[in-house]
């Protein structure tokens, strides 16, 4: 994903590589958590805009995922800092508020 133009890109051997768009973001500063719903299903978190990813057939849709998701971490970037994703371990879950106004 990069800051601005946002893509979810899905790549796995075997599968036609799938792209999903997220919501243009032009605050500079942007993040999106990652949480496991299933083996094969995780879901983004960016601002309010759910899509979830099954990474199994590699579909790509707008929506949550049911149960009780696990946060697995967070890509995070902005400005001069490259997008990096960032593991539960080194970032703890928090709630993804919009800067600014």
């Amino acid at each position: 994903m990069a800051e601005y133009n946002r893509t979810v890109i899905v790549r796995k051997i075997g599968l036609k590589e799938a792209r999903y768009k997220l919501a243009k973001d032009t605050g500079g500063y942007s993040a999106t958590n990652l949480y496991a719903c299933s083996d094969t299903i995780v879901m983004l978190d960016s601002y309010s805009e759910f899509v979830v990813v099954d990474t199994s057939t590699g579909n790509i849709s707008s929506g949550k995922c049911s149960g009780s998701p696990i946060y697995l971490g967070v890509f995070d970037g902005g400005g001069s800092k490259p997008w990096s994703f960032y593991p539960a371990s080194q970032r703890p879950e928090t709630k993804l508020v919009m800067r600014g106004g």
